[in-house]
Formats: C-alpha cells, structure tokens, sequence
C-alpha cells in the first residue's frame, strides 16, 4: 500500500501536469504529518525528474516553544535531505488584529505572501502545498455553510495559476498518509491548535465530517470530492 501511495502521486502528478523534468519545486512544509510526506514523495522523484527541491516554513509564532519547535524540526528535515531551507517568521496575531482579520485568515495570506516571495527570488519555482481529499472535502462544506456560489463549491483548486501552486496530494485521504507515514517512519510534528473546536474548520473535521461518515456515508470523503 505504502509503495502504491507513490505509484498515484507520479500518476497523478502525470495527468494533472504538475511537476515536469528540471522543474523548481518550493515544498512548503509546516512540520505535519501531510506536508512531510509531500517532501518524502517528491524526493522520492527527484533524481528521476530533476527535480530542483527547495523547502520552505512559515512560523506564524502562535504556540510560544511549539512553535519555534516546528521551524527547527523542518531545518533539520532538509538539511538531512540535503535540500536548501528558507524561513520567516511573523507575530500573526498581531497582524490579524492590525489588519481586523481572523488569525486564519491572516495566517494565510501571511503564508502565501512569504510562499509567492520565495517563488520569485528563485525564478520560475513552482510551490507546492500538502492539501490533501480530506481538506478537499472540509473546504467544500465550508464554503456551501457560508452559502457560497459553484466556484466555493468546487473546492480547492489543484492548480493556482495566479501564485503557480501545485497541490499533488489533493488526491490521497488523511488517513492514507498517515498509513504511508508510519510504514516508512517518518517523523512528523503535531500541532495542537488542530484539536481547537472554535476553529470553524476543525468542528468540521472533528464533529461534523466524522458524524456524516458514520450516519450517512463512510466514504463522505471520496464523495465530496467527487462533487468538488
């Protein structure tokens, strides 16, 4: 199972034109579970594509020790793949309040910004980012709660051309890459504002995915995205 995980990323790269030979590649990773086997996989193919890998971590400087934990494991997980490592920090909460944003939303522009800077210093590199089904599905019921129109409902996209985001693990659910984590153990960092419920996205993957999956549908997930 944990080889086939590879086997449907390059597949899955292939058809949606994702990574081509001699690309740069930016693997944002946060440290987590999703964006350290997104780095696993795409070293993986590195030799085979030439790929031009490049990690980057953004500490939003929200969980104190934590924090500053997760930015030294990813420094640590390039150096021992021998990839080039790029950091920024940003007291985010401070800049949500300037900006009158929620922390979510100014951690991610926050990100993005950082992201879409590092991109341009290196020249043509794409960015890649872990979103994988299981956030898939979480956006769509997200977006259909707030009542937005088809484009919200189509999820998230698995190409951004505007910020030249690669998303090659749209297609694999949480739990398949966990499953091919722990086979090849591979260390990961968790963060735990993830078990916050006053994060709307969190009561989704917590209370709400779990209850449609046990009430209405075991594969909610796949379903979802199939609509997405």
């Amino acid at each position: 199972m944990t080889t086939d995980l590879l086997s449907k990323f390059e597949k899955y790269c292939k058809e949606k034109s994702l990574i081509r030979k001699g690309e740069g590649i930016i693997v944002a990773v946060s440290g987590g579970v999703d964006s350290v086997v997104l780095l696993d996989l795409l070293s993986k193919l590195r030799s085979k594509y030439a790929l031009r890998l490049q990690v980057a971590h953004f500490n939003h400087q929200l969980r104190g020790k934590e924090s500053e934990g997760d930015e030294a494991f990813v420094h640590r997980l390039a150096e021992k793949r021998g990839l080039p490592f790029v950091a920024e920090r940003m007291a985010t909460a401070a800049h949500a309040k300037r900006q009158r944003v929620s922390i979510q939303v100014a951690a991610r522009d926050l990100r993005y910004s950082f992201l879409s800077r590092v991109s341009k210093e290196e020249g043509t590199y794409k960015i890649a980012t872990a979103h994988n089904a299981n956030d898939n599905a979480e956006t769509l019921l997200f977006n259909l709660c707030r009542g937005a129109g088809i484009s919200g409902l189509s999820g998230i996209p698995v190409f951004r051309p505007d910020l030249n985001i690669i998303r090659p693990l749209l297609f694999a659910s949480r739990s398949k890459i966990e499953t091919y984590a722990k086979a090849h153990g591979l260390k990961f960092r968790n963060d735990s504002s993830n078990r916050k419920l006053h994060y709307k996205r969190n009561f989704i993957r917590k209370k709400v995915l779990p209850l449609l999956e046990r009430s209405l549908n075991p594969e909610i997930v796949s379903a979802l995205n199939r609509t997405a």
